[in-house]
């Protein structure tokens, strides 16, 4: 769904309001303020669609995030590749197991609890071979 902002007339008190709404399209985002400030279609006015790119300082944040993240992942891949996949390896066995990490971690789910445990080393020890592999093929590449 697509966020609109339209200008309302809400009555001699209040004047004219900006309102958001999310609809699919500008016929639903009318019909949704007819039906909530109930209000005649002609106080309804400027429907436009909400630019995506209202957010640019967040989306610059995690752009520069990114390229941080990229040249720790070129200086030290070993690091980077062994705590990703281990993180990995724990996301994807609480998935499959169907309960939250913070049950997972209570005293009664022993067994669960070493699933857990046993499948985020198996994956951060690949994670750590792969590292190692693309650390040596840096190593042994002419400069």
């Amino acid at each position: 769904m697509a966020r609109y902002r339209a200008d309302v007339w809400l009555g001699s008190n209040s004047g004219f309001q900006t309102v958001e709404i999310n609809s699919s399209s500008i016929n639903g985002v009318a019909e949704q303020i007819k039906s909530i400030y109930q209000v005649k279609p002609e106080n309804i006015r400027n429907i436009r669609k909400v630019n995506a790119k209202d957010n640019s300082d967040s989306e610059s944040f995690v752009g520069f995030g990114i390229l941080v993240l990229f040249v720790i992942f070129a200086l030290y891949p070993i690091i980077v590749l062994t705590i990703l996949s281990g993180a990995g390896g724990a996301w994807m066995s609480t998935k499959l197991s169907g309960k939250s990490f913070s049950l997972i971690c209570t005293k009664g789910n022993k067994k669960i609890y070493n699933t857990v445990l046993i499948v985020s080393l198996l994956c951060g020890g690949l994670g750590f071979y792969i590292g190692n592999n693309i650390e040596i093929q840096q190593k042994a590449r002419p400069k």
